[in-house]
């Protein structure tokens, strides 16, 4: 078991088998060996590298050169035409990123357009219903895009943009079309027809674009115009309605600046200032407004004075400015400050006597009792003038009243009438 397993393995330093041979270490291709195999070999070599020289030097010759022209546009960001304007206005209010490189992109892609390939080859005469050199001017039928049939116009535009090339150069606004051909002058005007192409697409495209602006504004011109008309119509048919004429404008300034309005009985014959009742009605009643709340709170004074009882602070309602300024009823001829006074004067007569005599007479002499009844007498007389002249202040004060809630109503009634008609102006 020991032996067979020794021969199959071919022990640690022993040998390896391969198949039913034996391999020796010594058997092994050396890399001098490796090295010397091209040398052997150097007739095959060296004649495969002569038919390689040769056969480039054929292909060199025997192939056409190929020129490339390059045309180099530029994108202008300014643009006058209504179009641009209106589509940057639709950018900003739709929020959408105006890029350069979108713009770049889309321009690309309308110069790659199927269109400007057959603009450029009816151009320069080669759409031809049956020619094998695609760029060729040789003597053929020419045609147009329409007449060509769809096979033959899809292999030309297919041709046609094999050999273009548009693209930008670098990040900047230029637009590099390349077009590469046999013919140096074919592929120089290829590229500038290509230029060409493009700007009258641009002068077109703008053209319509502004042509249907102007028409879409010609359009909205009409409609305001009208609309102008049937408003003035209307405004013409308001002020007749509500009895309103140009010159009541300036009520539509009520409670700001008054130098449009006049709220005097006339104009003076100096400035032509507007008379409008209403305004000076409602002025009318504002200053009646202010005097019955002055004559109110006189005559409130004069009746709380009255509730007192006080004959010499009574008395004195008579004198000063606080009876010219209410017009009151108790200050007036009879209102009975008279009697009042009169009955003050004799109760003082009734009382010097009364202290004369208790002086001359004694504490106990009957005549006292007599001047006392008298003086007792006087005093419920005045008590009781003092009463109805408080009674007269009261009436006074409630008819002040009534007279300052009326104005006050008339006033609110006025200032409605005046609102409504500011109303009416401003609409």
């Amino acid at each position: 078991m020991t032996e067979r397993n020794e021969t199959q393995t071919g022990g640690l330093g022993g040998r390896l088998t391969e198949g039913n041979h034996l391999l020796d270490p010594d058997d092994q291709v050396s890399l001098r060996e490796l090295a010397l195999v091209p040398w052997k070999r150097k007739y095959l070599v060296a004649g495969v590298t002569v038919a390689c020289i040769l056969a480039a030097i054929f292909l060199s010759v025997a192939m056409k050169p190929k020129y490339r022209a390059t045309a180099t546009i530029e994108l202008n960001e300014q643009s006058s035409s209504g179009a641009s304007m209106l589509s940057g206005i639709a950018a900003m209010a739709s929020g959408e990123p105006d890029d350069l490189k979108v713009k770049i992109e889309t321009e690309t892609a309308v110069i790659k357009d199927d269109s400007i390939a057959l603009a450029v080859l009816g151009k320069l005469g080669m759409l031809r219903l049956e020619n094998p050199d695609t760029f060729s001017k040789a003597p053929g039928p020419l045609a147009s895009a329409d007449e060509l049939p769809a096979e033959r116009r899809e292999a030309l535009v297919g041709n046609f943009e094999g050999h273009l090339k548009v693209a930008e150069v670098g990040s900047s606004r230029l637009i590099s079309i390349t077009f590469s051909d046999h013919n140096p002058q074919v592929a120089a005007q290829v590229a500038n027809q290509v230029v060409a192409e493009y700007k009258s697409y641009l002068l077109s495209s703008n053209f319509t674009s502004s042509r249907e602006v102007s028409q879409w504004l010609s359009a909205q011109l009409g409609d305001l115009s009208s609309q102008v008309t049937k408003t003035q119509q209307a405004v013409a048919e308001f002020e007749r309605t509500h009895n309103l004429s140009s010159s009541m404008l300036g009520l539509a300034t009520l409670g700001g600046s008054s130098g449009a309005t006049s709220t005097g009985g006339s104009s003076g014959g100096g400035g032509g200032a507007v008379v409008i009742p209403e305004l000076d009605r409602l002025a009318a009643l504002n200053g009646e407004i202010t005097q019955a709340e002055a004559t109110r709170l006189g005559r409130e004074a004069i009746y709380r004075m009255t509730e007192t009882q006080n004959p010499d602070l009574i008395s004195s309602l008579g004198s000063g400015s606080l009876a010219s300024a209410s017009g009151s009823s108790v200050t007036s001829q009879g209102g009975g400050l008279e009697v009042l006074n009169t009955l003050r004067e004799q109760e003082s007569t009734a009382r010097i006597a009364y202290a004369s005599a208790e002086t001359k007479y004694g504490a106990k002499n009957p005549h006292l009792t007599d001047i006392a009844n008298q003086i007792k007498s006087i005093e419920d007389q005045m008590q009781l003038e003092m009463g109805k002249i408080r009674q007269r202040a009261k009436n006074d004060l409630t008819l002040a009243e009534q007279d300052e809630k009326a104005l006050r109503t008339a006033f609110e009634a006025q200032k409605g009438i005046t609102s409504k008609m500011n109303d009416d102006v401003v609409q």
